[in-house]
């Protein structure tokens, strides 16, 4: 049977959690599969549950889930965006020293990317375009005197 409240069951019996369900998180979060959370879904649901998780816990659930925007990019994994990141190393380092990023650095699939091509991006775009993914709700704006529109360094999370 389905539980409305809880979100539906995949079709892999994985539950796909579209509430701020509390206990579904936890479950999640202590590694038992019984939640799927919707972080791939379209970018207002993503972050619609994002606020929703942080108003209930306090304001504030950075001490336990961190959601970075890849601004541009679309459901289905291209749009005009600096969308080639590892959040590996940033997870490691966060779960094993307790230090979560300030910021993780993403590029452009422009042309020659060994990954492959995106072909939404803007042909003006430098191959190596990189931008820093930043912590909900900061936004990488650039730094007061940065020319350099191609390079993360030239932006700041605020």
């Amino acid at each position: 049977m389905k539980d409305r409240k809880a979100g539906r069951k995949a079709k892999d019996g994985l539950r796909v959690v579209h509430r701020n369900d509390q206990a579904a998180v936890r479950r999640w979060a202590a590694g038992s599969g019984q939640a799927l959370l919707p972080m791939l879904e379209l970018l207002e649901n993503a972050t619609a549950w994002y606020e929703g998780l942080r108003a209930n816990n306090g304001g504030d659930a950075s001490s336990f889930a961190r959601y970075y925007r890849v601004p541009g990019i679309s459901r289905c994994g291209v749009g005009p965006s600096t969308d080639q990141f590892d959040m590996l190393p940033a997870l490691a380092e966060s779960v094993e020293k307790g230090q979560a990023p300030t910021s993780v650095i993403a590029q452009a699939r422009g042309a020659g990317n060994a990954l492959g091509t995106n072909p939404d991006v803007p042909a003006g775009w430098s191959a190596s375009r990189t931008r820093p993914l930043c912590p909900y709700p900061q936004v990488a704006r650039l730094k007061p005197g940065a020319t350099d529109l191609a390079s993360a360094g030239s932006f700041r999370c605020e």
